[in-house]
Order: structure tokens, then sequence, then C-alpha cells
């Protein structure tokens, strides 16, 4: 195998949960790892570690993304009710009442000034630009498949926070209890510069790869996948 390729720059690599995180893994052992030369940062975004570091991992994550300009996130999940009850029986140290809205937030926000990976469009590719509101949308088709969406991304901390005092009225409307607005999470937006974040379907690529016609046919596949590492002990 040729010599590896020297990157110069880390690349911040954000964890996340489920099974796409053992596709994840693999992914960047073969892509990431084995053929480039570079630090990487890397930061649990599990839900459990959200909600253990009472969403210091998050701003951990925004401050890693800010200094060095762009990363590599994995499917966050954002927890239900009964998700978060089961993790609150796990760690029962852990108040609810104590916890900031940070600890259950998935990070959407991701930086991509540079392109980490170089792709090679053919008659069959296409790259759509389509403009929602303000917002700045990206579509990636291959042969017809929609494979990725890109979005520009909320920086604006002003905006947020009214978002964040929104969603808090609503809850209360509800009849539910709010939650402390992360003020730490809105201090660090301000300074972010314009950003994009793109979400890759990986069982989309799966779909591509294996010239599947159905989505639900990757579901053995990546069923295999796990039951594959977790026999060989990763």
């Amino acid at each position: 195998m040729s010599a590896k390729i020297q990157v110069s720059e880390p690349l911040v690599i954000l964890h996340g949960d489920e099974m796409a995180q053992v596709a994840f893994e693999r992914i960047l052992d073969q892509f990431v790892r084995k053929r480039l030369d570079i630090d990487l940062v890397e930061i649990d975004l599990s839900a459990e570690n959200r909600l253990i570091s009472n969403g210091g991992a998050v701003i951990d994550a925004i401050v890693a993304l800010k200094k060095y300009g762009v990363g590599i996130k994995n499917a966050g999940m954002t927890v239900n009710r009964q998700q978060l009850n089961e993790l609150l029986a796990k760690h029962p140290a852990i108040k609810e009442a104590e916890l900031d809205i940070t600890a259950f937030m998935n990070l959407m926000i991701v930086l991509v000034p540079v392109l980490l990976l170089s792709m090679v469009f053919t008659q069959n590719a296409v790259l759509d630009l389509k403009y929602a509101g303000s917002d700045t949308v990206y579509e990636l088709y291959i042969n017809g498949l929609e494979l990725a969406n890109a979005f520009s991304e909320l920086t604006d901390p002003k905006e947020q926070r009214c978002r964040f005092e929104n969603d808090e009225s609503a809850r209360v409307a509800a009849g539910k209890s709010a939650y402390p607005l992360p003020e730490k999470f809105l201090v660090e937006m301000s300074s972010l510069p314009d950003s994009a974040g793109i979400a890759l379907g990986l069982d989309r690529l799966i779909m591509l790869l294996t010239d599947s016609d159905r989505i639900d046919q990757t579901d053995k596949i990546m069923v295999y996948t796990e039951q594959t590492s977790q026999s060989l002990g990763r």
C-alpha cells in the first residue's frame, strides 16, 4: 500500500449513537486512519455523554470546529422521554432539573470551509442547488437516488435564542418543565462564521453500492455489520 497522505491540519471527529456508529468507525478506519497521516480530534457526542457532561461535549465540539474548521459527524440521537428516563436511571446522581438544554441537543452545526472528500461527478451524478428562504440547500443525486442533503446553518445567536424561548414557551404551555437556556452555547455561536453542514444517508449509500431497489433491503446488511463487529470484539 502506498504511503499515507500527509495532512497538516487536524480533523474533528464527532462520534454519535446506535448502529450507525459501527459503520462510522469502519468508514473512519478504511478511508481516514489507513489513508491519511492526520491528527484526529475525537469527541463523544453520544446521547449518554451529552447527558453525563451536562452539554459540555456539545460546547467542546463547537470550540473544536471553530478552531480547526472542518469535521465529520456521525448521526446523533435526540432522546425521547423514555430514553431520557433510562439514562437518568443509569446515572442516578444526575438531576434532570439541573441539566442544561445542551445536554439534550444533537449538534447540527458543522463548519465545512473545505471539502474533505473529492467527488467525481459524471452524467449520472447531479448536485442540485436550491434556495429555501434565506437558507441555501444542496442535494446530491446519483443515478436518480438522493444521497445527501446540505444546508447553510443558523449562526445568529439572537435568532437562536428566540427559537429556544419559543420552544420553552411551548413546553410550559403543554404542562412540561422548562429548561434553562444554554448560555455557553449561545456565547460560542456568536463568533461562528458562515457555516454549512451536509448529511449523507449511509443506508442510501449502501443501496447505491449494492444496487438495491428499496431502502429496507439494507437492514440485513447493517445488522450483519453490527453482529460481525461485536463478534470480533470491536
